[in-house]
């Protein structure tokens, strides 16, 4: 019974995402649907500050299931 009252590591979290379920506007609806359809391995521009500054990232992972993600 002591081990079944005692909290698990990341237990929390997943109670919060499934609390949290974001309303997406429909552009930002469009923007993640056009990001749900980009190969692995595409480049990002980011911008990084006022001045200009860009820095270049690769996506790199993605989940297994997009209805488990992002929806």
């Amino acid at each position: 019974m002591r081990l079944k009252a005692r909290a698990r590591l990341g237990e929390e979290l997943q109670q919060t995402k499934k609390a949290k379920k974001a309303v997406l506007t429909p552009e930002e609806q469009m923007r993640l649907d056009q990001i749900r359809h980009l190969p692995f391995g595409t480049w990002f521009e980011f911008a990084l500050n006022q001045q200009g500054e860009k820095v270049r990232r690769r996506l790199s992972w993605f989940p297994p299931s997009p209805a488990t993600c992002c929806s």
